[in-house]
């Protein structure tokens, strides 16, 4: 097993045994920094050192895609994520003027986001997938995937 160079965190490779041991260690060097920093002791270097390591160990990724109106599509992202939170421009999820359209939200693995009996979101293999549909005369559904809307997301990898 490999160890960060300033805090001596544990980085596992593939053929390492993981230990709970381990995992209680590096928490207490993490409890240890973010006491100092409570306490007005941690310097910036210490700060920066936890900071990457963190980094290292949660890949978030973020973007943006312009909806195309299409009834679905995905948006690869290179590995299936943890989790995908997706809103438009706006930064509004839910549009209850307009229908009550699903207009964004949070999907993890297994628990997609509905809106109004409709699919918006959900976790796929290579990303996520979006949909652009309605119910019957417009009355709800999924707007995730509107023509010529900008949408952000933040997924965790």
């Amino acid at each position: 097993m490999n160890h960060t160079p300033n805090y001596n965190l544990s980085q596992w490779d593939a053929e390492d045994k993981v230990l709970h041991t381990d995992f209680n260690a590096d928490n207490a060097k993490i409890d240890a920094a973010l006491s100092g920093l409570a306490s007005g002791k941690a310097d910036a270097p210490a700060l920066e050192a936890l900071a990457q390591t963190l980094r290292e160990k949660v890949n978030i990724l973020t973007g943006r895609y312009t909806g195309d109106g299409a009834a679905a599509r995905t948006i690869s992202l290179g590995g299936q994520p943890r989790a995908v939170f997706v809103c438009p421009n706006s930064g509004r999820t839910y549009n209850s003027r307009s229908n009550g359209f699903c207009m964004g939200g949070l999907a993890v693995p297994g628990s997609p986001l509905v809106g109004s009996g409709k699919t918006a979101l959900q976790i796929v293999n290579n990303g996520f997938w979006v949909s652009q549909n309605t119910g019957e005369n417009n009355t709800g559904g999924a707007a995730v995937n509107e023509s010529g809307v900008v949408y952000n997301y933040i997924a965790f990898l």
